[in-house]
Protein backbone atom coordinates (compact mmCIF):
# COMPACT_ATOMS: atom_id res chain seq x y z
CA UNK A 1 0.00 0.00 0.00
CA UNK A 2 1.85 3.18 -1.22
CA UNK A 3 -0.34 5.20 1.22
CA UNK A 4 1.29 3.34 4.45
CA UNK A 5 3.70 6.35 5.16
CA UNK A 6 0.61 8.47 5.50
CA UNK A 7 -1.22 6.00 7.67
CA UNK A 8 1.91 5.77 9.69
CA UNK A 9 2.30 9.21 10.06
CA UNK A 10 -1.53 9.47 11.14
CA UNK A 11 -0.84 6.69 13.99
CA UNK A 12 2.24 8.00 15.38
CA UNK A 13 0.21 11.21 15.98
CA UNK A 14 -2.78 9.33 17.72
CA UNK A 15 -0.26 7.26 20.14
CA UNK A 16 2.34 10.35 21.08
CA UNK A 17 -0.78 12.13 22.03
CA UNK A 18 -2.07 9.28 24.35
CA UNK A 19 1.65 8.94 25.36
CA UNK A 20 1.79 12.33 26.21
CA UNK A 21 -1.47 12.44 27.80
CA UNK A 22 -0.82 9.23 30.17
CA UNK A 23 2.82 10.82 31.11
CA UNK A 24 0.58 14.03 31.71
CA UNK A 25 3.44 15.94 30.08
CA UNK A 26 3.30 20.13 29.51
CA UNK A 27 4.37 20.32 26.02
CA UNK A 28 3.59 24.54 26.29
CA UNK A 29 6.52 24.32 28.64
CA UNK A 30 10.37 25.36 28.41
CA UNK A 31 11.39 21.78 28.98
CA UNK A 32 11.59 19.64 26.14
CA UNK A 33 9.25 16.44 26.16
CA UNK A 34 10.94 13.10 25.32
CA UNK A 35 8.96 10.44 23.07
CA UNK A 36 9.73 6.88 22.09
CA UNK A 37 12.11 7.13 19.12
CA UNK A 38 9.90 6.18 16.22
CA UNK A 39 10.81 2.90 13.43
CA UNK A 40 8.13 2.21 10.64
CA UNK A 41 7.92 -1.32 9.56
CA UNK A 42 5.47 -2.88 7.03
CA UNK A 43 5.51 -6.57 5.95
CA UNK A 44 3.95 -6.87 2.75
CA UNK A 45 2.59 -10.71 1.54
CA UNK A 46 0.62 -9.93 -1.05
CA UNK A 47 0.65 -11.59 -4.67
CA UNK A 48 2.01 -8.88 -6.60
CA UNK A 49 5.53 -9.12 -6.84
CA UNK A 50 8.05 -6.70 -4.75
CA UNK A 51 11.76 -6.95 -4.15
CA UNK A 52 13.26 -7.68 -0.93
CA UNK A 53 13.05 -4.12 0.93
CA UNK A 54 11.19 -1.20 -0.40
CA UNK A 55 11.49 2.49 1.33
CA UNK A 56 8.43 4.21 1.41
CA UNK A 57 8.25 7.94 1.91
CA UNK A 58 5.74 10.53 2.86
CA UNK A 59 7.10 12.98 0.82
CA UNK A 60 6.29 10.86 -2.47
CA UNK A 61 2.56 12.05 -1.96
CA UNK A 62 3.50 15.93 -1.69
CA UNK A 63 1.18 17.33 -4.65
CA UNK A 64 3.93 19.76 -4.90
CA UNK A 65 7.61 17.81 -5.78
CA UNK A 66 9.28 21.25 -7.04
CA UNK A 67 9.28 22.02 -2.92
CA UNK A 68 10.96 20.44 -0.31
CA UNK A 69 8.39 19.94 2.59
CA UNK A 70 8.96 19.87 6.42
CA UNK A 71 7.61 17.12 6.88
CA UNK A 72 8.97 13.17 6.10
CA UNK A 73 7.73 9.85 7.24
CA UNK A 74 10.18 6.77 6.11
CA UNK A 75 8.27 3.64 5.98
CA UNK A 76 10.34 0.25 5.58
CA UNK A 77 8.59 -2.09 3.69
CA UNK A 78 9.96 -6.22 3.87
CA UNK A 79 8.78 -8.47 1.22
CA UNK A 80 8.26 -11.83 3.42
CA UNK A 81 6.50 -14.19 0.99
CA UNK A 82 8.78 -17.02 1.11
CA UNK A 83 10.66 -16.62 -1.80
CA UNK A 84 12.15 -13.49 -0.03
CA UNK A 85 14.30 -11.99 2.49
CA UNK A 86 15.35 -15.31 3.58
CA UNK A 87 18.12 -14.32 6.09
CA UNK A 88 14.72 -12.31 7.66
CA UNK A 89 12.50 -15.36 7.66
CA UNK A 90 15.32 -17.59 8.80
CA UNK A 91 15.97 -15.36 12.11
CA UNK A 92 12.43 -15.41 12.99
CA UNK A 93 10.43 -18.42 13.39
CA UNK A 94 7.10 -16.82 13.48
CA UNK A 95 7.23 -14.87 10.25
CA UNK A 96 8.89 -17.91 8.72
CA UNK A 97 6.42 -20.44 9.85
CA UNK A 98 3.26 -17.90 8.90
CA UNK A 99 5.41 -16.82 5.53
CA UNK A 100 4.73 -20.73 4.70
CA UNK A 101 1.90 -21.22 5.68
CA UNK A 102 0.77 -18.34 3.31
CA UNK A 103 3.18 -19.58 0.39
CA UNK A 104 1.24 -23.48 1.04
CA UNK A 105 -2.45 -21.71 1.21
CA UNK A 106 -1.95 -20.46 -2.11
CA UNK A 107 -0.63 -22.99 -3.80
CA UNK A 108 -3.36 -25.55 -2.88
CA UNK A 109 -5.71 -22.68 -3.49
CA UNK A 110 -4.86 -22.03 -6.71
CA UNK A 111 -5.17 -25.74 -7.85
CA UNK A 112 -8.82 -25.22 -7.82
CA UNK A 113 -9.37 -29.01 -6.95
CA UNK A 114 -10.69 -28.12 -3.29
CA UNK A 115 -12.59 -25.33 -1.19
CA UNK A 116 -10.36 -22.15 -0.04
CA UNK A 117 -11.38 -24.14 3.70
CA UNK A 118 -10.18 -27.09 2.32
CA UNK A 119 -6.59 -25.64 0.75
CA UNK A 120 -6.12 -24.02 4.59
CA UNK A 121 -6.41 -26.71 6.33
CA UNK A 122 -3.71 -28.66 3.70
CA UNK A 123 -1.45 -26.10 4.40
CA UNK A 124 -1.63 -26.55 8.23
CA UNK A 125 -1.59 -30.01 8.06
CA UNK A 126 1.67 -29.08 5.46
CA UNK A 127 3.18 -27.07 8.30
CA UNK A 128 2.71 -29.20 11.03
CA UNK A 129 4.49 -32.28 8.86
CA UNK A 130 7.53 -29.91 8.29
CA UNK A 131 7.34 -28.80 12.03
CA UNK A 132 6.82 -25.00 11.34
CA UNK A 133 5.03 -23.86 14.14
CA UNK A 134 3.65 -27.22 15.22
CA UNK A 135 1.89 -26.21 18.55
CA UNK A 136 0.53 -22.91 17.75
CA UNK A 137 -1.67 -24.27 14.21
CA UNK A 138 -2.38 -27.66 16.38
CA UNK A 139 -4.04 -25.35 18.71
CA UNK A 140 -5.28 -22.84 16.46
CA UNK A 141 -6.16 -24.57 13.33
CA UNK A 142 -9.48 -23.19 13.03
CA UNK A 143 -9.23 -20.06 14.04
CA UNK A 144 -6.28 -19.61 11.64
CA UNK A 145 -8.66 -21.03 8.77
CA UNK A 146 -11.56 -18.61 10.19
CA UNK A 147 -9.04 -15.75 9.48
CA UNK A 148 -8.37 -16.88 5.83
CA UNK A 149 -12.02 -17.52 5.28
CA UNK A 150 -13.61 -14.44 6.65
CA UNK A 151 -11.42 -11.83 7.67
CA UNK A 152 -10.03 -9.10 4.75
CA UNK A 153 -7.83 -6.05 4.72
CA UNK A 154 -11.15 -4.31 4.75
CA UNK A 155 -11.99 -5.55 7.72
CA UNK A 156 -8.63 -4.88 9.58
CA UNK A 157 -9.03 -1.84 8.33
CA UNK A 158 -12.59 -1.27 9.69
CA UNK A 159 -11.70 -2.68 13.00
CA UNK A 160 -8.65 -0.70 13.34
CA UNK A 161 -10.79 2.51 12.72
CA UNK A 162 -13.65 1.68 15.06
CA UNK A 163 -10.76 1.09 17.83
CA UNK A 164 -9.02 4.36 17.05
CA UNK A 165 -12.66 6.06 17.66
CA UNK A 166 -13.47 4.10 20.92
CA UNK A 167 -9.88 5.38 21.99
CA UNK A 168 -10.24 8.85 21.58
CA UNK A 169 -13.79 8.94 22.86
CA UNK A 170 -12.38 7.43 25.96
CA UNK A 171 -9.61 9.96 25.93
CA UNK A 172 -12.11 12.92 25.73
CA UNK A 173 -14.02 11.64 28.88
CA UNK A 174 -10.95 11.48 30.22
CA UNK A 175 -10.36 15.05 29.54
CA UNK A 176 -13.40 16.37 30.37
CA UNK A 177 -13.16 14.40 33.55
CA UNK A 178 -10.16 15.97 34.41
CA UNK A 179 -11.68 19.75 33.15
CA UNK A 180 -14.19 18.38 35.85
CA UNK A 181 -11.36 17.90 38.56
CA UNK A 182 -9.59 20.95 38.09
CA UNK A 183 -12.78 23.54 38.27
CA UNK A 184 -13.70 21.03 41.30
CA UNK A 185 -10.07 21.81 42.64
CA UNK A 186 -10.28 25.56 42.08
CA UNK A 187 -13.43 25.48 44.20
CA UNK A 188 -11.55 24.14 46.88
CA UNK A 189 -9.35 26.11 46.88
CA UNK A 190 -11.41 29.17 46.52
CA UNK A 191 -13.35 28.17 49.56
CA UNK A 192 -10.29 27.16 51.68
CA UNK A 193 -9.03 30.76 50.70
CA UNK A 194 -12.24 32.48 51.93
CA UNK A 195 -11.97 29.94 55.41
CA UNK A 196 -8.82 31.77 55.84
CA UNK A 197 -9.41 35.24 55.72
CA UNK A 198 -12.57 34.23 57.64
CA UNK A 199 -10.41 32.48 60.49
CA UNK A 200 -8.23 35.94 60.21
CA UNK A 201 -10.88 37.87 61.16
CA UNK A 202 -12.00 35.70 63.73
CA UNK A 203 -8.69 35.92 65.25
CA UNK A 204 -8.52 39.25 64.79
CA UNK A 205 -11.64 40.42 66.56
CA UNK A 206 -10.77 37.27 69.52
CA UNK A 207 -7.51 39.57 70.03
CA UNK A 208 -9.00 43.09 70.49
CA UNK A 209 -11.30 41.42 72.36
CA UNK A 210 -8.89 39.76 74.81
CA UNK A 211 -6.95 43.54 74.91
CA UNK A 212 -9.87 45.18 75.74
CA UNK A 213 -10.65 43.15 78.47
CA UNK A 214 -7.10 43.76 79.79
CA UNK A 215 -7.56 47.32 79.30
CA UNK A 216 -11.13 47.77 81.51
Amino acid sequence: NPNMPLRSFFYMSNSYERIINNRGANIYGSSLVRIPTPKCVVFYNGEEEYPDKMNLKLSDAFENQKVEGDIQVKVMMLNINYSHNQKLLESCEVLRGYSLYNEMFRKYNKEGMITKEEAAYKAIDYCIAHNVLVDFFKERRNEVVGMILDYTAEQAERDFAKLEHEINEKEQRIVSLGQVLTEKEQQVESLSHALSEKDMIIARLLEENAKFKNEN
